[in-house]
């Protein structure tokens, strides 16, 4: 199709071809009749081959997002100071007058994790205090975090990421993220400027614009403060050199409920692109867990069906209340949500974030009936597991809206990388279908699993399914895979896989699925998504707190992986043996650790081919992705 830019002759001659010629062609740019998909043998590479890990979801800088004051410690500074002891509580965490004060995490205290609720000082101890990081005594460091469950702890001290570096991964995708629910139960505001709170950030409730430039600001400045081990990459040329000069390339992502603002306050969405690009973004999730003016999200946990109530009542003033027609509603509140006795009576009713409460978001009582993703529609599809159980799956209506095919395009002509992760099928159907139509313009899924191994309760649209993956391969995409704790059913194959399964949430649990996924043909590379409320695998040869993470207590299990590893850290001479030592025990809590799960996933029998893919090439398959998606934006019309 011809824009105002091109004078277009339609020439009829026996080949049937439409010619079209541009006046002023971009610098640097060629024309190219529309006749085939560019695949990646067409693609120059801008630079050597790179050998080694890369990691395309991180929250490096969530410190710096949920008000700021959600977890304790920094990425920054000296071990003892960064990763020291844990005492709860004052400018930062989300302890006893956080989250944790609210009545959910009364009944249920571990519902944000083991070591984010109450600590030192907290109004009721609900959990063995988990406060121990770097204590000064290898006998008793890090025995609670960061180990791999861990939530409101620092997971990428630089201290860390170079120990990451030396052990093979070389190049990592740093994700601005922002949740608001997390952000207004950890605010100040929520505490009516209580004066052992501390300040922290705003939260600007229905835009994230600020809270991504801070962490994008924050990025730059401490791969500047650690310019001895890492980079920024711009683009896949600087990618290369980046890790050809002994460094880790970092590449820069956001993924955050309202980076493209609401709809009861649009904003210019062409502009926002602009202005994320000129930040060196080259990678922006369409929406998070939420319906966005662009498209809609994937069902998975319900509490998020909740949330997308109280999201359609204040920035749509729609569904204040329940869809249900049984629900009574609330007439003339609007952009108010009436609470009841959920908040124990106060605020009757929410007219923001900061004034819903736990309960009222989650509707922990009925989550079914606050279901908001029923505005717009969900359906339901009969799927079948890999060991052939039948699941009933459901899902959102809502696809990609004209606004999100706008910015799709634009991103495109940016030659930014397109992320389907946390979008409904639906969209990602449009979207496969934009992308087949401007020469296979690759997709890729920065953090994902596959549906096919899930159990029954956790196949859900979030978890990709097998079309999704064979369209991530057709377009030669790439997904980043979850290192985390995710049950699986058994993928027997004697080329993918061979290991046992039979240590729930350990190293075994997640050989299942990734050898699934790459026996699709997929592109893959890692996906930790800490610091974000995603665990690592659980340790697989000891435990330090609970015998339960450990194969989840069965002794059968246990008594399977080998002998069990001390736990005491000081017990070990090397720096070598205490990292082993510690992955094993404490599980995979931080990527300083990524040697040890190769080195696991070989010793439990991964086949060798499999690991390669994410342990030697995902580096190199991430950037021919960035590489083919930038080369279609310079070499073609974007359609």
């Amino acid at each position: 199709m011809c824009t105002v830019l091109w004078r277009c002759t339609f020439l009829l001659s026996l080949l049937g071809v439409l010619s079209c010629q541009q006046e002023r062609p971009p610098e640097g740019t060629e024309t190219r009749q529309l006749t085939r998909s560019i695949t990646l043998s067409d693609v120059p590479l801008t630079g050597p081959v790179v050998t080694g890990a890369a990691a395309l979801h991180e929250h490096v800088m969530a410190e710096h997002a949920f008000s700021g004051k959600w977890h304790w410690g920094s990425v920054e500074g000296t071990e003892s100071f960064a990763m020291g002891k844990c005492e709860g509580d004052g400018d930062t965490h989300g302890g006893a007058l956080g989250v944790c004060f609210d009545p959910v995490y009364i009944v249920v205290p571990n519902a944000v994790g083991r070591d984010t609720c109450c600590h030192s000082g907290g109004l009721f101890d609900c959990y063995e205090k988990r406060t121990d990081g770097n204590t000064g005594s290898l006998s008793n460091s890090y025995k609670e975090w960061p180990i791999w469950d861990t939530k409101a702890h620092p997971q990428y001290w630089h201290g860390d990421l170079k120990k990451a570096l030396a052990g093979g991964l070389k190049l990592m995708l740093f994700m601005a993220v922002e949740n608001y629910a997390l952000c207004a139960f950890t605010a100040n505001e929520t505490w009516k400027g209580h004066p052992i709170r501390g300040n922290g950030y705003p939260c600007d409730h229905g835009d994230s614009y600020n809270s991504i430039v801070r962490q994008i600001d924050a990025m730059k400045a401490f791969v500047q403060n650690h310019s001895d081990f890492l980079g920024i990459a711009y683009t896949p040329a600087e990618a290369r050199a980046i890790i050809h000069s002994g460094k880790m390339a970092i590449v820069i992502g956001i993924e955050a409920d309202y980076a493209w603002g609401n709809e009861r306050y649009p904003i210019d969405l062409q502009a926002r692109l602009s202005a994320y690009h000129s930040l060196g973004a080259r990678h922006i999730y369409l929406t998070h867990s939420l319906n966005t003016r662009l498209a809609g999200a994937a069902l998975y946990a319900k509490p998020l069906w909740a949330q997308q109530s109280m999201a359609n009542c204040l920035f749509k003033n729609k569904q204040c209340t329940s869809p249900d027609p049984n629900v009574p509603s609330d007439p003339g509140h609007d952009y108010e949500i009436k609470q009841n006795w959920l908040c124990l009576g106060w605020p009757g009713y929410a007219r923001n974030y900061y004034d819903v409460c736990e309960w009222t978001m989650d509707r922990a009582i009925d989550p079914d009936s606050w279901n908001g993703f029923k505005v717009g529609g969900t359906y339901t599809a009969s799927e079948t597991l890999l060991d052939g159980t039948a699941v009933t799956v459901v899902k959102n209506s809502l696809g990609l809206t004209a606004d999100g095919a706008m910015v799709v395009r634009a991103m495109m002509r940016k030659g930014m990388l397109l992320e389907i992760s946390h979008l409904s099928e639906n969209a990602i159907t449009a979207i496969y279908d934009i992308a087949m139509a401007n020469q296979s313009y690759p997709l890729m899924s920065s953090h994902t699993y596959s549906r096919k191994l899930r159990l029954p309760a956790d196949a859900v649209e979030m978890a990709l399914g097998d079309t999704t993956l064979e369209r991530i391969r057709t377009t030669e995409g790439i997904v980043g895979h979850f290192m985390g704790p995710d049950k699986s059913v058994t993928f027997t194959s004697a080329t993918y896989n061979g290991v046992a399964n039979n240590c729930p949430l350990s190293a075994r649990s997640l050989a299942q699925y990734i050898a699934y996924v790459r026996s699709k043909g997929v592109k893959v590379a890692w996906a930790g998504d800490l610091m974000g409320l995603a665990a690592g695998v659980a340790p697989r040869r000891g435990y330090t707190v609970s015998s339960a993470d450990w194969c989840e207590g069965n002794t059968t299990y246990q008594s399977a992986q080998g002998s069990a590893y001390n736990a005491d850290l000081s017990a070990y001479s090397t720096e070598d043996a205490r990292g082993r030592a510690y992955y094993y025990t404490r599980g995979y809590g931080h990527h300083g650790l990524i040697k040890y799960l190769h080195e696991d996933l070989a010793a439990i029998g991964l086949a060798s081919t499999t690991l390669s893919e994410f342990r030697d090439k995902s580096a190199e398959s991430f950037i021919r992705v960035w590489e083919k998606s930038e080369y279609i934006s310079k070499n073609f019309v974007i359609q």
